[in-house]
């Protein structure tokens, strides 16, 4: 049964609560910002919670297709049943993709340069949502 509200509700609405009226009441600017502070990270982990299961399957999707010999190694179809499991796949493709690019110039091969700037597009819009994770410079 799904109960409401979920976790990333009662994170997000915690955030809200101390940005707009908690810091605003408090007079010790030190204080103040530590209040900030704590919005800011409630809301980090709110938005981590909401994407965490796309986002790791997306990366491991990714992930086979540019280690798809060390997703074998792995055993990565048992890995996937589980929460700890996915997150300990992540972890060693993510390995074995460091370590292929460290050996070779394997940043130029336009699938693993495409995955990287995803990822991390991803990484940054998860930790400050407002923040421009466009490719375009102006």
């Amino acid at each position: 049964m799904q109960q409401r509200p979920d976790k990333t509700e009662l994170l997000a609405a915690v955030a809200r609560f101390l940005e707009r009226e908690v810091k605003p009441a408090i007079k010790d600017p030190a204080l103040a910002f530590r209040v900030l502070i704590a919005a800011s990270l409630t809301g980090i982990v709110a938005g981590e919670l909401m994407a965490e299961d796309a986002a790791t399957a997306a990366e491991l999707d990714r992930l086979v297709q540019i280690v798809p010999d060390a997703a074998t190694a792995i055993g990565l179809e048992t890995k996937l049943a589980t929460r700890e499991g996915r997150k300990e796949a992540l972890i060693a493709l993510n390995r074995a993709l460091c370590d292929r690019i460290r050996a070779v110039d394997f940043v130029k091969d336009p699938v693993v340069w495409s995955h990287v700037t995803l990822t991390l597009r991803g990484e940054l819009f998860t930790s400050s949502p407002r923040f421009d994770t466009s490719l375009d410079i102006e």
